[in-house]
């Protein structure tokens, strides 16, 4: 056997060196190095070191997740593109941490320099290297979802040693402070990485291994290279696979001997070129009972390479994950709802075994109306089927995926949501492989909203109670269809006239001439869609209270075709209209509820008016013609004037008259011949000698003026209380006022 060491030429019968290089080893995500002269130290030392490598630095509330997918072993003399990337990720749970324009450094250590060609990807606006040391990253493009950014490192070795840490500095952005591992500078012989890590089940091959020559000619002729696994696992020596590349072309592997954990591989690399060689190694193992679930290292050792530990597999138990592509808002309301492509994907070739079924289960306020299937990856399905009246899909799996391939279903969803529903639209996984899971596939919004501007307060048997104004406004646009946009009001709570209704924000189109107003209901035609959000205005709104009304609030509700349509009061259903005939020859109906359709015709409600109920005696003032007593809500008070009759209308003292209509004291005013009462959203003014009462904006002419007799400014009884919606009578020379 010939041995090519480095920097000396071959000579015949010269026995291999003892001892074995550093361990130069990389890791994707997580990494921990393990010498073998380590090997002694107690669990819980070993433990500490990984939790130190493996977990961030920063609060537990972190705005990013900060991590390298591998580390890259170097020459002490390397400059130029590392081939790994750092992933600055914005944790899951703080999903708009990171905002335009906030920016971030990236520090490397003394002995090392960011070069030119250093690129950044993802959410960021701009970068730039501000020195040798300092690369400098601004935010911008985020989306307000889960955001990225990804930099490419190209550095130049300029006398460091060992571990290169990059120092991620916050400053003012989200970014979480803390430091990740890049690369490691050594003089050894070699590099070794894994490729890809790969989800095993009880047995399979795993991720390759890439064994580099750190530079030409530092392996020499390989001749022997040992592979350990960790406890509990085995070789399959004849699956596991070994190729060659570059100044290796030529070898050739001479032997592989099993020995439990250690696999010894056997080369003949007599290297005839100028190229550094490489060498592939495809392990094949399998699990036994005992082995733990999780990352699988092999730790590699040899004549000439040096040793390392390489995370090259997942030891996963069978399971599916499912991933969508992109979560976007949906309208509620309406039947095509459709979400982005959902993937089902196995962790383990042959979770779905042939036969099995499998569901998936929507929200109960959601309705699946329609499924097509995406390009499946390793398997097929068979029955999709769903019913359009209920929540739930259900497949079978007709062909399982192979040993070594993956499975993977892709699903998109056509959806009937419920009108007055928002939220998360979450889909669960079940069947009888025993596999679950949920995943959000959508955001349900509300076609649109409604606004009060205030809450006004109303009494019962009244007529024309002025309310404040309301406000329609369009979710997303697009929202509001050709059709009727309905305001509905409760029970015996009628529209006295048809309000002032209007167009403010958006280019939606509403039909004039076609709103009307029918007991409790306020219509609104829709002429088209619009292309922009769309908000329109109701004001000069007056209603009339039935005295059966209850106490508390007036609920405004929104209704109509225009914004729900998959309301069962609809002819026709998802398919069409009321002329498409389904499988059984039935049409749509306007009475039951049709494939895709809700009990359901409220998209939004808000609260307008609140109604105050008095006590029987509460609210009625009783006046008594010449006489200074009066009572009010049942008790007797006395006033300093007493109440006449001028002209055929009664007179009551001013003070007296707006206490006993709920008018606070300091709410009466009297200046310059003008009297001013305040209650509520209603002001009324009267002028000493004028017919003219002002309420509001509204002027009301009388038949007669106030005046002041004996140095009090006396009222008309009449025209003050009904302008505060009060109802007058007189009998018996008393005027009784009923609120």
């Amino acid at each position: 056997m010939v041995n090519f060491s480095k920097g000396r030429k071959p000579t015949g019968n010269i026995k291999w060196k003892s001892g074995h290089s550093n361990i130069l080893g990389k890791t994707t995500r997580r990494e921990f190095i393990l010498k073998k002269a380590r090997k002694a130290i107690s669990i819980l030392v070993t433990l500490a070191m990984l939790l130190g490598l493996l977990l961030p630095a920063g609060g537990a509330f972190a705005a990013s997740v900060n991590r390298v997918d591998r580390v890259v072993s170097i020459a002490d003399d390397f400059n130029g593109k590392l081939g790994n990337k750092i992933t600055i990720a914005e944790d899951s749970d703080y999903p708009a941490d990171f905002e335009d324009d906030q920016s971030f450094r990236l520090v490397l250590p003394s002995g090392v320099k960011w070069n030119d060609d250093t690129t950044v990807s993802g959410a960021v606006y701009s970068s730039k290297k501000v020195n040798d040391q300092i690369f400098e990253v601004v935010i911008g493009n985020t989306t307000g979802q889960k955001d990225d950014i990804v930099i490419n490192p190209s550095i130049e070795v300029d006398g460091a040693t060992g571990d290169i840490r990059v120092q991620i500095d916050q400053r003012e952005s989200g970014v979480t402070t803390g430091e990740v591992l890049l690369a490691r500078v050594s003089g050894g012989a070699s590099t070794a990485v894994a490729l890809s890590v790969e989800t095993i089940g009880e047995s399979g091959k795993t991720g390759t291994i890439q064994i580099d020559e750190t530079s030409l000619g530092s392996l020499g002729e390989v001749e022997k290279i040992t592979l350990k696994l960790p406890s509990n696992f085995k070789w399959n020596a004849t699956e596991t696979e070994v190729t060659f590349g570059g100044g290796f072309a030529s070898a050739k592997v001479t032997d592989k001997k099993a020995d439990g954990r250690n696999l010894d591989i056997y080369v003949e690399a007599t290297k005839t070129t100028s190229q550094r060689g490489t060498i592939y190694i495809t392990p094949f193992i399998s699990a036994e009972k005992s082995a733990k679930y999780g990352e699988v290292e092999i730790n590699i050792s040899g004549t000439e390479v040096d040793d390392a530990d390489i995370v090259v597999a997942e030891y996963a138990d069978f399971g599916l994950k499912l991933e969508i592509k992109e979560v976007k808002e949906r309208v509620a309301g309406i039947f095509n709802a459709k979400t982005e492509e959902l993937t089902i994907e196995e962790t383990v070739a042959g979770t779905l075994v042939q036969g099995r079924k499998v569901n998936l289960e929507f929200p109960s306020w959601v309705k699946v109306t329609n499924v097509t299937q995406g390009t499946h990856t390793g398997i097929k399905i068979k029955d999709l089927s769903y019913d359009c009246t209920d929540n739930e899909v259900e497949f079978t799996i007709d062909e399982a995926s192979k040993s070594g391939t993956v499975g993977k279903i892709k699903l998109k969803f056509e959806l009937s949501i419920k009108a007055d529903m928002t939220g998360d639209v979450e889909v669960s996984l079940s069947g009888k492989s025993g596999a679950t899971g949920s995943i959000v596939v959508a955001k349900a919004v509300s076609p649109a909203s409604i606004n009060a501007s205030s809450v006004a307060q109303v009494r019962i048997g009244v007529q024309g109670q002025s309310i404040g104004d309301i406000i329609i406004k369009e979710n997303k646009s697009e929202a509001f269809e050709k059709g009727d946009l309905k305001v509905e009001l409760p029970d015996n709570i009628e529209w006295t006239s048809k309000p002032t209704v209007e167009v403010i924000e958006g280019n939606g189109e509403i039909d004039k001439d076609g709103i009307s107003t029918s007991d409790n209901v306020l219509t609104i035609p829709i002429k088209n869609t619009s292309s922009k959000v769309t908000a329109i205005k109701i004001s000069n709104i007056k209603v009339d209270i039935n005295r059966i009304v209850p106490e508390g609030e007036v609920v405004a509700k929104l209704k109509g075709k225009s914004i729900v349509r998959n309301h069962k009061d609809q002819l026709g259903y998802y398919k069409g209209t009321a002329d498409v005939v389904d499988d059984d020859g039935k049409k749509g109906s306007s009475d039951v509820l049709d494939p895709g359709e809700f009990d359901q015709s409220t998209a939004s409600k808000v609260v307008v008016a609140n109604v105050v109920t008095p006590a029987p005696e509460a609210g009625t003032v009783v006046f008594n013609i010449g006489s200074t007593i009066y009572t009010a809500g049942g008790v007797t008070k006395v006033m300093d004037a007493a109440p006449y009759i001028k002209d055929g209308r009664t007179y009551v003292p001013v003070r007296y008259m707006a206490l006993a209509m709920g008018v606070n004291e300091s709410d009466i005013a009297f200046e310059n011949g003008v009297v001013t009462l305040v209650k509520g959203d209603t002001t009324l003014q009267l002028t000493i000698g004028s017919k003219s009462l002002v309420s509001n904006d509204s002027t009301i002419e009388m038949d007669v003026a106030p005046e002041i007799t004996d140095g009090r400014t006396m009222l008309p009884a009449r025209f003050v209380a009904e302008a505060f919606g009060a109802i007058v009578g007189f009998a018996n020379g008393q005027v009784v006022i009923s609120q």
